[in-house]
């Protein structure tokens, strides 16, 4: 089975709420392809889902050793400084910035400065 038609098999099954299967092909799908897309997009499904900020930045920077080329990168940098800046930690907002954020475009930087205005 190709993984294209697990994935297809993944969302039906869950759709139409045989949970087993798709809980199945998706654990076959993982194993086969643990750094493709569909991993990649369970990641960060759990980077952006996780409340807690210590566990949001393990999982987020272990989503960035695995999936260093991947566009959702930023969008992740957003998240955890936005997760610090909810709670009032701004110096760990800082810190992370300066640490883990390489080569920012130009769009990041501008959503970053517009929620200081």
């Amino acid at each position: 089975m190709t993984v294209n038609v697990q994935y297809i098999l993944i969302n039906w099954r869950k759709r139409f709420g045989e949970k087993t299967l798709a809980e199945r092909y998706e654990k076959e799908l993982l194993q086969k392809e643990p750094k493709g897309p569909y991993a990649e997009y369970q990641r960060f499904r759990e980077c952006t889902q996780e409340k807690s900020i210590d566990k949001k930045l393990k999982l987020t920077l272990a989503f960035i050793k695995d999936f260093p080329n991947s566009d959702d990168i930023e969008y992740l940098h957003d998240r955890m400084i936005s997760a610090y800046g909810e709670k009032e930690q701004y110096k760990e907002a800082e810190n992370y910035f300066d640490t883990y954020v390489k080569n920012p475009s130009a769009e990041f930087l501008d959503r970053l400065a517009w929620r200081m205005v």
